[in-house]
């Protein structure tokens, strides 16, 4: 009998818990555009792949619903604008700029004082929108994306793109505008620029100049990933971790999308290894080469197993240390993220360049290698390609966003899932074979590059199925069957 090391079977039950049926209100499956007013890309390329994670979007159903003990979390720091320091609360709360006439306002934005808000946000705006529960908006916004609304009146009723003033929609992207009203990149080494050409600048003016660039930098263009890791954050606020059903929703959590990994580094020379506490993280941030060949499997080989200097000696035999270090994977989530650094930093003049070699993306990922637990019989863990987030222009938080997803496969449809391209409000089947291992693509309208890459966990099963298990992962199962069959690490019985 196949076995799994107690970590993962752990993981893979408790999101095997969660149903990967589709609640879809409208006769479409097909995705849903979101307009962009501007600098709103990296959001709508940010939360498509989040819409087509069957288990996550019926997980967060489960939030404030009936039985399903989760609650909002009283201490949740979005909930209120008071854990916010003195001056963003000030920016927030300045309404002022909603009053002025045309002439006034071009006055105020030549010299702004902190309440500058856009015209895209101009009649919707309302300072309790800054504040909310995220479980919360993302729930209302995934109810609306798959309902019937805004759907095409005639066959195949396709559901017509959210504009941004959507009452939902609007809801959480104010909440995201209050995450990113902090100074921007580089505000420090700008402020010391300011200083050193006008010593004389008085503390009113670096607040002034302070608060225009926080303003600025709420409804700038953003690193996409950055936005989701600040939407972990706040789904992990949610969660009252005093409860037994909080820690219950933390796990569930960990168990859709974070890795669980235990790091042993070993001396070169006595051989003495060091092994540190388990750790968790949200899949996997890589490091891709900027002139050679490279892919994502190759990518995480080199950041799970390396060799470092730390320049100290080692304590056990006192020789110039040479770590090798190795990672092992202890349990894996059902959406594994695959982050690209693609920003390196010119050591001449510091500015930021994009690294424009590309990366090829696996279809699958077989991780099973990297498992604590090496057992000859225990399951493969492997991984397909569902979702890609494109990028194009020279800087991550410049360019255009669009995304690539796995749709939603029609009732008694048989893998793989229809593929689709969505650029903010335009959705287009793609039908090429294996388009979204390709990269970079060229959609017609310039270069787009991979910068973050989401792989769902496909269910291999050696043994026969439990009681109960649904249509759902019956379908899932048969694919990973087939991918492992067909996978020569498993034809040659390695």
């Amino acid at each position: 009998m196949a076995r799994e090391g107690p970590e993962q079977r752990k993981q893979r039950l408790i999101a095997n818990g969660i149903s990967k049926k589709w609640d879809i209100k409208r006769r479409s499956r097909r995705p849903r555009g979101i307009t962009n007013t501007g600098n709103d890309c990296y959001r709508n390329a940010t939360l498509q792949p989040f819409f087509h994670f069957p288990r996550f979007v019926n997980w967060i159903k489960q939030h404030k619903s009936g039985g399903g003990k989760w609650p909002c979390n009283p201490t949740d720091r979005n909930r209120s604008l008071d854990f916010l320091d003195a001056m963003t609360q000030g920016i927030l709360r300045n309404e002022s700029y909603k009053n002025m006439d045309p002439v006034q306002r071009a006055a105020y934005d030549r010299n702004p004082n902190g309440g500058t808000i856009r015209p895209s946000d101009m009649e919707k705006h309302d300072l309790k929108h800054y504040s909310g529960c995220l479980p919360c908006l993302l729930k209302a916004v995934i109810k609306d994306y798959w309902s019937d609304e805004m759907v095409d009146n005639t066959a195949p009723y396709h559901p017509q793109p959210f504009p941004y003033s959507h009452d939902s929609l609007f809801k959480l992207y104010q909440l995201f505008q209050r995450q990113f009203c902090e100074n921007p990149d580089g505000f420090s080494e700008e402020l010391n620029e300011l200083r050193r050409n006008n010593p004389s600048m008085s503390q009113v003016a670096i607040d002034r100049h302070t608060r225009s660039e926080r303003r600025s930098n709420m409804t700038a263009q953003q690193d996409a990933d950055e936005l989701a890791v600040r939407i972990w954050d706040g789904i992990e606020s949610s969660f009252n971790l005093e409860t037994a059903d909080g820690r219950h929703r933390s796990s569930q959590f960990t168990s859709l999308f974070k890795l669980t990994y235990t790091i042993s580094n070993t001396c070169t020379t006595c051989h003495t290894t060091n092994t540190l506490n388990p750790e968790h993280g949200i899949g996997f941030t890589l490091d891709p080469l900027q002139q050679d060949p490279d892919t994502i499997s190759a990518a995480i080989s080199r950041t799970l197993n390396y060799d470092f200097d730390p320049g100290i000696p080692c304590n056990a035999c006192r020789a110039p240390l040479t770590y090798a270090k190795r990672t092992t994977l202890n349990a894996t989530p059902e959406y594994l993220r695959i982050g690209l650094k693609l920003t390196r930093i010119d050591p001449l003049t510091g500015s930021k360049q994009k690294i424009m070699n590309p990366i090829g993306i696996d279809e699958t990922l077989d991780l099973t290698p990297y498992m604590a637990n090496q057992d000859a019989d225990a399951e493969p863990v492997v991984y397909k390609l569902h979702s890609v987030i494109y990028h194009s222009g020279q800087e991550i938080t410049a360019g255009h966003y669009i995304a690539g997803v796995s749709g939603a496969r029609m009732l008694g449809q048989k893998p793989p899932s229809p593929l689709f391209l969505v650029d903010d409000g335009v959705v287009r089947g793609w039908h090429a074979r294996n388009v979204m291992a390709k990269n970079p693509i060229h959609p017609g309208s310039g270069r787009f590059d991979a910068v973050a890459v989401w792989y769902e966990i496909v269910p291999v099963g050696r043994d026969r199925l439990p009681r109960g298990f649904s249509a759902a992962d019956r379908l899932c199962l048969g694919e990973g069957r087939r991918i492992v069959a067909i996978s020569p690490r498993y034809l040659l019985g390695d």
